[in-house]
């Protein structure tokens, strides 16, 4: 293995979730080593073109920034999905996202 792999492999992360213990919360989202005994679904997402939201293959729940802060160091949580919900805080608008793929 080469030098350069083998560092890519020791600083290698991925985005996945804390579970919250309490029902209709928000869990933290973390970055993680790739090698911990994290269930490997809590590092798995899927992008809906559709709604622009990002969702959680572990449990279906969207990436949502949180209490709608969009300055600096605002939070990013995991929580239940409300994409164009009228009664919800920000009408789901935090939890809706852009990916831009690059060539």
């Amino acid at each position: 293995m080469s030098e350069l792999a083998r560092m890519n492999r020791l600083y290698m992360k991925k985005v996945a979730f804390a579970l919250s213990q309490l029902s209709n919360t928000s869990s933290n989202v973390i970055i993680s080593n790739c090698k911990t005994n994290i269930d490997p679904r809590r590092h798995q997402w899927k992008y809906n073109y559709e709604d622009g939201s990002i969702r959680s293959v572990y449990n279906g729940q969207c990436l949502s920034i949180e209490n709608c802060n969009t300055g600096r160091g605002a939070n990013i949580v995991i929580s239940e999905c409300h994409i164009n919900d009228s009664q919800s805080l920000c009408h789901g608008k935090n939890q809706q996202w852009i990916v831009v793929v690059k060539k």
